[in-house]
């Protein structure tokens, strides 16, 4: 067992984005906000000691529009289909952000990393 020196950063959607989820017409999946509350796209930054929520809020606030298009891309590579307003109060409508500190590694595998 071992510890990652990172923090996990872990974005969960709101139905805001499941609706737009819907308007996209994508066909094989069921957009359904319960079917996506236990899988968040999980980042993993620097360790980093938040030791205020309003530090977090702040670095969130420098960041957002990269993990906003990195949650959108994910479905919609096209972003002419990405809403035309993705600011900071639209990300906080559309995602809750949380963040781990304590990261374990279970496995007895080693961990590999891939360049995306």
């Amino acid at each position: 067992m071992k510890t990652l020196n990172r923090t996990l950063i872990v974005i969960t959607p709101k139905q805001p984005y499941i609706d737009w989820l819907k308007s996209l017409e994508v066909s094989g999946f069921d957009f359904v906000l319960e079917n996506y509350q236990n899988d968040g796209g999980c980042y993993l930054i620097d360790e980093t000691e938040f030791s205020k929520q309003s530090e977090f809020k702040k670095f969130i606030g420098k960041n957002y529009l990269y993990f906003f298009e990195k949650e959108l891309c994910g479905i919609e590579p096209n972003k002419g289909k990405w809403p035309l307003v993705r600011n900071l109060e639209t990300f906080n409508k559309w995602f809750n952000v949380n963040y781990h500190s304590v990261i374990v590694d279970l496995s007895q595998l080693p961990l590999q990393c891939k360049d995306l």
